[in-house]
């Protein structure tokens, strides 16, 4: 079982999170005023069909969640299994909510696992 960050690490990826969202919110504004505005620098890939400003505004859900998490003590911890996440992984993606085993079941379709797992 992996152990979770540690309050030091958790405020450090506290302000990550708030520094992308600050810039993903400005990236938004920006695209309000310029629907021709390319993004594919700042968020990956999107949905078929998916607007940027969608995008964009998904990706802020993604960050508004870990943040939340992060109030609520629950972050660094996987949604599904609750096993640790690595800190290495959260400092590349601080908005990951999910361990890898549970990230590819879901990417697989199967279901989360049992507690017992």
């Amino acid at each position: 079982m992996t152990p979770p960050p540690t309050e030091a690490q958790i405020q450090y990826l506290k302000r990550r999170l708030l520094r992308k969202g600050a810039e993903i919110n400005a990236r938004l504004v920006e695209l309000l005023a310029d629907p021709t505005l390319d993004l594919s620098d700042l968020v990956g890939g999107g949905a078929p069909g998916e607007r940027p400003q969608e995008r964009l505004r998904r990706f802020m859900a993604l960050i508004d969640d870990r943040l939340r998490a992060i109030r609520e003590g629950r972050y660094g911890r996987c949604d599904r299994c609750g096993d640790g996440l690595p800190f290495a992984h959260l400092e590349q993606v601080p908005w990951s909510n999910l361990c890898r085993a549970c990230a590819q079941r879901e990417a697989e379709g199967a279901p989360p696992p049992l507690a017992s797992e």
